[in-house]
């Protein structure tokens, strides 16, 4: 039984990434051939053939509010990375 839970919907019009967005995004020096695409949200409403980032995460705090076109950079492990937003649905 499911005793606390919040219905995130997202405004299908709006031109941002938000929360339950998907977003196609191209690493720096990648090829755009090479897209990933992250659902913005928690792993148990993660479609599938998506990965995911958190909204409190690195990457997916970076990719909120942003548009197509934008590039964004995050703190990851491995340093600073940076991508550039290529595609939403």
């Amino acid at each position: 039984m499911i005793r606390n839970h919040e219905l995130v919907q997202r405004d299908e019009h709006a031109g941002t990434v938000q929360h339950a967005s998907i977003v196609k995004v191209v690493y720096e020096g990648d090829d755009e051939s090479d897209f990933q695409e992250f659902f913005i949200g928690s792993i148990e409403e993660k479609p599938e053939g998506v990965l995911v980032a958190s909204p409190t995460s690195p990457l997916g705090s970076a990719l909120l509010g942003r548009s197509v076109g934008d590039s964004v950079e995050y703190e990851a492990p491995s340093g600073v990375l940076k991508v550039k937003i290529i595609g939403q649905r």
